[in-house]
């Protein structure tokens, strides 16, 4: 079976965030019966799955999806100070068991349904893929700013026009908060937002408002469509 527990964290975030990404395929697929997704940003599979479920239903088992990850430890010296799961999780990629999980996990993908990976930065790997080659591109890889940003940008040459750009991590809005706020945490992970008691990813909020604007999003998971 699929497996996403212990100090993995396999499946992170609001689970409910994967109802609607499942809602973002039925979308996609009016308009494409076999789609082609880039996954930025898999860990363990959780996501990937959840793709590979909705084109079960949705697009009559058709589809393709390409994970890009490094599957590395990303946390900061900071962070894995703070926290010891972030520490464990940490441990646990660098001894490639998350990679190994992944690879474990995509096997259970419905058949029909085509899983490929790259592993790597996004950085190196995305300048070198096909433009307006994807159906769908998901963004839930480095949430500092500037990678996001680069993966957005990015994703706005790989989709094709009016595929489906979406994400992770959108917790708050820009227009929700202090964008000095967001400007002076946009290298940092996630941290509590002043007044609002929520928490947030202030560089994927940042990256999301230079990129695109105001996106429609839903505990955490936003979409857009690209002209």
């Amino acid at each position: 079976w699929p497996y996403f527990g212990g100090a993995t964290a396999g499946i992170q975030g609001e689970r409910v965030r994967h109802f609607f990404m499942s809602a973002a395929v039925s979308l996609a697929a009016q308009s494409s019966p076999g789609l082609s997704i880039l996954e930025i940003g898999s860990w363990t599979g959780s996501s990937t799955l959840t793709w590979a479920q909705a084109m079960d239903s949705y697009c009559r088992d058709q589809g393709k999806i390409l994970c890009v990850d490094p599957w590395l430890p990303y946390f900061s010296a900071e962070q894995l100070q703070q926290d010891a799961n972030y520490q464990l999780m940490a441990t646990l990629s660098g001894l490639d068991i998350t990679y190994n999980l992944f690879l474990h996990n995509t096997q259970f993908v419905p058949k029909g349904v085509k899983v490929d990976h790259m592993r790597g930065l996004s950085v190196d790997i995305l300048p070198y893929l096909k433009e307006a080659s994807f159906d769908m591109v998901y963004i839930d890889g480095d949430h500092a700013y500037e990678s996001a940003l680069f993966d957005m940008l990015m994703a706005k040459k790989l989709v094709k026009p009016g595929g489906l750009i979406c994400g992770d991590d959108l917790e708050v809005q820009a227009a929700e908060c202090d964008l000095a706020f967001l400007e002076a945490n946009k290298a940092l992970d996630i941290l509590p937002v002043p007044d609002l008691k929520r928490n947030c990813h202030p560089g994927v909020t940042l990256a999301v408002h230079e990129a695109f604007g105001d996106v429609s999003a839903y505990h955490g998971f936003w979409v857009m469509r690209e002209a």
